[in-house]
Parts: C-alpha cells; structure tokens; sequence
C-alpha cells in the first residue's frame, strides 16, 4: 500500500478541486464536452496532476472517511476533464505522472460513489457527470437510463431541466419522436426563462412534424416564432435584424411551418390556423415562406394562390399590394397569360389611388408599388385596346376604356397621362361613341402641359364633333353645331402651326356665317386672312365671309371693299364669280339707297352710278342708273339726267321703265330749254301711252314743242 498523503495536503488541493467542480458557473453537458480549460496567468497543468495523483494514492489506502467518495467522485470529473486540457501543460518536475483514464474509469468511478454511498445529497451530479460520461463513451441508452433515473429521483434538482433536454436529444436521434417530445415538453412547461426552452419548443415541433401531428407541431412552431419575432414590426423586414443563431432558427423554423401546411391545405389551411388561433403581425412572412417553398418546386398555381390568399385576408396590410404584384410575377414566371392577366386586373381594382388602402397609407411612401400599378393599367388597356382594334367587339372597347380611365384616374398628374388620354380618345372614336371621344380629345389637347400630342388631339376633336353632329337632329344637333363651332375655333387658335388650322378655321368662319354670328364671322375671317399658314382658297373664302357679313350686318362699305377682294382672287371663269359681281352691285347701290334716304342725293347719284363703272355686267346697274337718272332731275342737273336716261334707253330697251324714262326725258329736255329733243319725248307718249287722253295732251305738247323748235312740217304731222 502506498503512503498517505499528509492529511492537510490532502484536504487544501480537494478543496481546491472542489471549488473547480461547483463554482458559479458550472458546466452543463452539452458544454462540457466544448468547453476550453480556462488558463489563468500561470499554468494549473501542475495542481491538477498532483491533485489526481493525490487522490488515486488516496483511494489506494484502507480510508473509508467521507472523504473516498469525494476522491472517487473528483477522479472521475477531472479524468473527464484532462482532454480539454492544454498540450502545453506538463507536469511539474518531481510531480507524479499522469497517468491516460478513459471515461470507463470514470463510469466506473461514478457507478461505484452511486452504489457504495446512494445517500449522498449530491448524487443527481453524479448522475449528471455519468450520463455525459455514456454519452462521451457512446453509450448513448445507458446515458438516456440515467437522465431518466436523475428526473425521477431528483425532480427538484438544477439538472432536471437539461436532462430532459438531453433525453429529447438522444430520443429524437433514436427516432422516437413521442417521447422525446414528452421530453421536450416538460422542459418547455417550465417556462420561458430557462436556457432550454426555445431550443426544446423548437424541437417539439420537429417532433410532432415526425408523427404527422401537424397542427400540435404549427402550435409549437408559432409559439416559437411569437418569441423570437415579438419585438417586430407588421410589414417590416424584422428578419435580417436577427443575430445568426437565432436568425438560423427562424429560418429553419419558418422552413417546417411551410412544410406543415404544404402537407394539409396549402394557403387554405393558414388562413384557416390563423383563424382559430388568433392573427400574428408576422402573418405576411409565413404565406411568403409558403409561396418561395411552392415556387423551388414549380408550383407556380399553387405559390400565386398563396400570395393572394395573404391579400384577400389582408387586404389593407401595408405589404398587400406586394403580394398582389407577386402574384402577377409567379404567374408570368409559370406562363400562364391568362392568370396574368386577371391578377393585374385584381391589383388594379384592389389598390388603385381611389381605393380604401390609399386611405391609410401615402402614395408617395410606396414608388414600386406606384410604378407597378401604372406598368398594369398600361398592359390592360392596350391589351384590350389591341383586342378590340382586332375583333371590333363592344366589351374589348369597354373594357379597354375602362382600364385607361383607372390610369388617368389614378396617374392624371403623370408624364405619360396625356399619351394614355389620347389613347383613350381614340379608342372612343375607334368605337363610333364621339361624342364622348371629342371630350376626351379635348382633355387631352387642352388640359395638359403642352405635349407632342396635343395638336393631333385638338384636330381629331374637331373631326368627332363633326360625326357626332352628323347623328343628332333638330335642337341637339344646333347646340352641339355651336359647340363644335366653339371647340374648331379653339384648336386653330391654340395650334396655328397645325397643318389643318386654317382650314379649320376658314370652315368656322363660314358657319358662324351661316349661324347669323356675323360679328364673330368678321373676326374669325380676319384672322384667316391675316394669317401666312391660309393658302389662297381659304383667304379668298375668308374675304368671301367677311364681305357676306359686313353685307348682312349693314356695312355696305366694308362689304364693297371685301368683295372687291374676293373677286380679284377669282377666275372669270369660276362659278361664284357671277354671284360676287352681283353682291359687289349691290354692296354699292346700298350705299347709294342709304345716302338717299340720309337726303344726301348728290352722294346716292355717285354710289348709283358707281354701279356701273365698278359691275358693267351686274343686273342691278338698269335699276342704279334709273336712279341716278332720278336723283339728277331732282338735283335739276338736266342734261346729265337727260344723258344717264337717254343710256338707259338705249342700253335696256325692253325695261318697263321705259315710257317713265320717256317722260322724265321729256321734263328734262324742257327744263334744258330744248324743245326740239322735248317734242319727240312728248311725241313718243302720245304714241304709245295707253291712256288716250293723256295721249292727246302728250302730241299737243309736242305739236307746240316743234313750232317753237322751228320745225312746222313735224308740227303739222303731230297735229294731223
């Protein structure tokens, strides 16, 4: 037997040993296999040497004190210890060897303080050590048997809780998912504050995952999620705040719950979990999982319906209209056209800048989600603007309109705005509705900034406004004549650079013409004439307008000068050209009337006579010389009436005025004292007049006419 140490050596380095084992911070199984010796300033590779030195000689003599247990018990911890170790610690000089003890020995060591002393108060940490020490030897069962004896003799020990851990540990390598689960539980039935309970939750999800316990696994796995994403935000990205462990277990974790309701119905069964369970803020993140799982495996039907089924029951959620555009994508990504096509309709309906979402949230905070909506309507209305072009049928054009009137209800400040209301405006006029197209257009060129649309969007209002007016009759179609008066006038007045302005606006001047506006006509003419961009045949129709107006209204001045105009632009030849020589006659005779009635007769004769000079061929000059002949009698100038009558005798031989030419002749011949050209006058009624007494007078007059002209034989023919 090999001496003993000194008692006092004995007792200083177990205390030393001892306050290494129970210190404030003791290991728990799963760390000790990891956990680094901590090396202080100096080496301890000494004392601890001497220490299992120490006690192996204790063991080896007959002491049976309470100190064997003890040297047993620190023997085996401090062999399970030496591998952590550092290579570098030596045993000091003249200090006993150490001598290599695998866990075997330590097992042994365990079993023997457990069988030779079971009274100890603290043999649940020598169950603890013992079942690391199975666990280290590979003994996995045997270390399971002995957590099981440590939680069911020592249920109040500081160990039950990791050793429930470790049997849920081993029990679900084993693959006996139903008791590790109740191994799970009763740790996370302890609450929330020991260092086990995520990782068991966790756990005991996995486990009822494996017995196809779907709903109990959801239930633990939600409970888990409830904690480690309390402090996020709904609709924010709270994931990447996460550190690394715990980033993983969410991940992990979030990756089963997909799994789970990938297994039962799909988007249906989350909807319906959280029905019965109560909403989590962090919703949005379990149909998102779900949907990116359902899209690594192609199935792109199955991903968009979960992505809309966090829509529908969240529709207002600050994320929906995301999940909405997701929607679209998966179904672009699974071609699938016509799904495509009805999600953009559903996102368009859904979160258009009318909708209650924009209720809650502020357009200018959400820029894809903007720039997405618009990108939708665009596809919409010129995939059923391109439909209706093709298959003409009245639903394409509704539906086609109704797609760009979301936009320009939605976007009607947007620099593509203009674009899409013109589009809209043709689609209308395309339809046969102008009435609603010319409105349009006129939105479209007006209403905007200026834009390269605009001109084209103002003449082809001005082209509605004439189909639609072709359609209506009696009292509509009056007003909507001078409302499309009103809008031609408009667009050449705002697009003169127009190659149809003039035309436009040579056209209104002739109806405003035709409508009695004569003022207006004037003006709108004027501007036609003083305009470069009018060619000939709209200044010559202008001059035209305002010479029937300025007629209309009066002015015979004005019209005479504007006829003058008029027919100097147009060729002998031309059909009106008759027609302007005879309004520039009567523009003149007019004025000639006026001056008359004003008692201004020499100004009436020269207006009269201009007739002649300025329209030879007019029909109106017999009448303006008889009355000029008229006022120059009344003037008393004689012989130019006696010449102006004696024209108008021979110029219209057939006038019925001609027997009054006659008598005016006469009266003017005798005021010119000359009896001779009186007598024939006088001559001339008595042989033609109907009235036989006035006959009679007449020849006598003319009888005496000749004497006192010196001719007797004329005088004795009339007399006989």
């Amino acid at each position: 037997m090999k001496p003993l140490l000194p008692v006092i050596v004995f007792i200083a380095i177990l205390s030393s040993a001892c306050s290494v084992l129970h210190g404030d911070n003791e290991p728990t199984i799963a760390s000790l296999g990891k956990r680094p010796v901590k090396l202080e300033d100096t080496p301890v590779s000494a004392s601890e040497v001497q220490a299992i030195s120490a006690y192996r000689s204790f063991l080896d003599s007959d002491d049976e004190s309470d100190s064997r247990p003890h040297a047993m018990r620190r023997i085996a911890d401090l062999n399970l210890e030496k591998e952590e170790l550092p290579q570098a610690v030596q045993a000091e000089p003249d200090s006993p060897t150490l001598q290599p003890i695998d866990a075997r020995e330590s097992i042994e060591l365990y079993q023997s303080v457990l069988s030779l002393y079971p009274e100890r108060t603290d043999n649940d940490s020598v169950l603890y050590q013992l079942a690391r020490a199975y666990e280290m030897d590979g003994q996995p069962q045997r270390s399971l048997d002995t957590l099981a004896s440590l939680v069911q003799q020592y249920p109040q020990s500081q160990y039950v809780l990791e050793a429930q851990f470790r049997r849920g540990e081993i029990l679900f390598e084993q693959r006996d998912y139903e008791h590790a689960e109740q191994a799970y539980r009763a740790v996370v039935s302890s609450g929330t504050e020991n260092p086990f309970y995520r990782q068991s939750l966790y756990k005991s999800g996995w486990c009822f995952f494996k017995l196809s316990e779907l709903d109990e696994s959801l239930d633990a796995f939600m409970t888990l999620l409830d904690l480690e994403l309390q402090d996020a935000e709904a609709g924010s990205a709270q994931l990447d705040r996460l550190s690394r462990p715990r980033r993983e277990l969410v991940d992990d974790t979030l990756r089963v719950v997909s799994l789970s309701f990938s297994y039962g119905q799909g988007a249906d069964g989350v909807a319906e979990y959280f029905k019965q369970r109560g909403t989590r803020h962090y919703e949005y993140i379990i149909y998102d999982n779900l949907g990116l799982l359902y899209l690594q495996k192609e199935r792109y039907n199955d991903a968009a319906q979960t992505f809309q089924a966090f829509v529908t029951q969240n529709p207002i959620h600050r994320l929906a209209p995301g999940f909405q555009m997701r929607v679209i994508e998966t179904y672009q990504q699974g071609k699938f056209p016509t799904l495509v096509l009805e999600s953009k309709e559903a996102l368009v309906d859904q979160y258009n800048l009318q909708s209650e979402y924009w209720q809650h949230y502020a357009p200018e905070d959400s820029p894809q989600v903007l720039d997405y909506l618009k990108l939708a309507m665009t596809d919409l209305s010129r995939h059923y603007h391109a439909l209706a072009q093709k298959d003409k049928k009245p639903q394409d054009y509704q539906q086609a309109a109704h797609w760009y009137r979301r936009y320009l209800g939605s976007f009607s400040e947007d620099a593509d705005a203009p674009q899409m209301n013109f589009l809209l405006a043709e689609l209308l006029f395309e339809s046969g509705d102008y009435q609603q197209a010319a409105l349009e257009y006129e939105v479209t060129a007006y209403d905007y900034a200026p834009h390269e649309n605009a001109a084209a969007a103002g003449y082809a209002a001005v082209l509605a406004y004439d189909k639609q007016e072709q359609r209506l009759t009696g009292s509509a179609q009056q007003a909507w004549h001078q409302q499309s008066i009103e809008h031609a006038i408009r667009f050449a007045s705002t697009f003169p650079q127009h190659p149809q302005a003039m035309a436009v606006l040579t056209r209104s001047s002739e109806q405003l013409l035709a409508s009695g506006d004569h003022e207006r006509a004037i003006q709108v003419a004027q501007t036609v004439i003083a305009s470069e961009q009018a060619d000939a045949t709209q200044q010559q129709v202008a001059w035209t307008v305002q010479a029937h107006a300025y007629f209309e209204q009066g002015d015979f001045l004005q019209a005479e000068a504007a006829y003058q105009q008029v027919r100097q632009r147009m060729p002998r030849d031309s059909k009106e050209y008759d027609n302007i020589n005879e309004r520039l006659a009567a523009s003149i005779y007019k004025q000639g009337e006026a001056a008359q009635a004003a008692g201004e007769t020499a100004d009436a004769v020269a207006h009269f006579q201009r007739v002649r000079e300025a329209t030879p061929t007019a029909s109106i000059v017999a009448t303006a010389e008889y009355d000029a002949a008229a006022g120059l009698l009344s003037l008393q100038q004689w012989s130019q009436a006696a010449a102006v009558l004696d024209r108008f005798r021979n110029s219209y031989p057939n006038d019925p005025r001609q027997d009054e030419v006659t008598r005016r002749l006469a009266t003017a011949y005798l005021a010119e004292e000359q009896p001779l050209q009186a007598a024939r006058e006088f001559e001339r009624i008595g042989n033609s007049h109907e009235d036989p007494t006035l006959r009679r007078e007449a020849l006598w007059q003319a009888a005496e006419l000749y004497v006192t002209a010196g001719q007797p034989n004329e005088a004795i023919m009339v007399y006989q």
